[in-house]
């Protein structure tokens, strides 16, 4: 409770508006403990928006006018379990986008794997993570859209520094599935597996696919969730492409760079069977491994084990897809 208070600027005064009284209690203390000044009104936010432009607030609203709002929507269900449906927030973004007529500015905290389509025109998409995660989805509004109509991701440290940023002008095109897609998606559990998409976004695929190349790269999961791991990738090799449709592995030729992926040089590949697979470690000499796992569900200690490999070097072993075929592929990180 008040963490995204405490980083806004002393010069603004702070109001906490919460409808449980439990936590605002939490955010009073965690701001004194900060050494933050804020006050608290318990209250529906919707409806003290309501009354927020006017040139009087009533007494009875509990505060005064205020310039700019940030909302973190309630994504609890009943007895303190996590809310699956992302739509299903409290308030809910088509309420806070009534709020935000009512601001000069604000910005709402939304789940990274909210539908982008639902996202309405004139805001900015700012996906926030570190190395290993997409933390947060903010949209912003009003006269804090500082760039509207654009897609961002910032990279951060666990200082909150930021280490690395892309962009792109929002394409709506880009946002939405095609029919033909969607019945595919629809009838997707009765498809055998070469069959089956392996696309968890709610999005077209970024990128083109294509054959094994040279290279074989993990794009961060801000890139991912943001869909600007393409741009990324094709702004260092235009020539870079998936192997499998909706599995974010990036083929290319040329090494892509840190931050963004994770880059391995492809050694081998093979088909996942155990003869085969048994077959590449032993050419190549490979005794310690990492299995990782895109499109292709076991385990993964279970499968080292069953593999047995013997040898002086190590590798990354990955068992994804290949146009929808089960392939095994043989890496050395760069």
């Amino acid at each position: 409770m008040g963490g995204d208070s405490f980083f806004i600027p002393a010069s603004f005064k702070i109001v906490g508006v919460d409808l449980d009284e439990n936590r605002l209690t939490m955010y009073s203390h965690n701001m004194e403990v900060l050494g933050k000044a804020a006050s608290t009104l318990c209250a529906d936010v919707r409806e003290t928006a309501q009354n927020n432009n006017d040139k009087e607030m009533p007494a009875s609203a509990g505060m005064t006018r205020a310039d700019f709002f940030t909302i973190d929507p309630a994504r609890r269900a009943q007895e303190g379990e996590n809310q699956r449906d992302l739509r299903n927030l409290t308030p809910t973004l088509e309420e806070v986008v009534e709020i935000s007529k009512r601001y000069q500015g604000g910005m709402v905290k939304l789940p990274p794997g909210y539908p982008p389509a639902e996202i309405p025109d004139g805001t900015e998409i700012l996906y926030l993570g570190g190395h290993s995660d997409c933390r947060e989805c903010l949209v912003l509004f009003g006269t804090l859209a500082r760039h509207p109509d654009t897609v961002r991701a910032v990279m951060v440290d666990k200082a909150g520094n930021a280490l690395a940023e892309w962009s792109r002008p929002r394409d709506r095109s880009q946002e939405t599935l095609d029919d033909e897609f969607q019945e595919k998606l629809d009838r997707n559990d009765s498809l055998e597996g070469k069959d089956r998409t392996y696309r968890t976004a709610t999005s077209r695929n970024d990128l083109p696919i294509g054959d094994i190349a040279k290279y074989i790269s993990e794009p961060a999961p801000i890139l991912i969730r943001s869909h600007l791991f393409s741009s990324a990738a094709q702004a260092q090799d235009p020539e870079a492409h998936l192997i499998s449709e909706g599995i974010a592995y990036v083929a290319s030729n040329e090494p892509l760079p840190a931050p963004g992926f994770t880059c391995y040089q492809v050694i081998a590949h093979s088909e996942i069977s155990t003869g085969a697979v048994r077959a590449m470690l032993k050419e190549h000499d490979i005794g310690k491994l990492t299995l990782k796992l895109r499109g292709v569900h076991l385990d993964p200690d279970v499968e080292i084990k069953r593999l047995k490999p013997k040898g002086k070097n190590s590798a990354i072993l990955f068992y994804t897809r290949k146009a929808g075929e089960k392939i095994a592929l043989l890496a050395e990180r760069i």
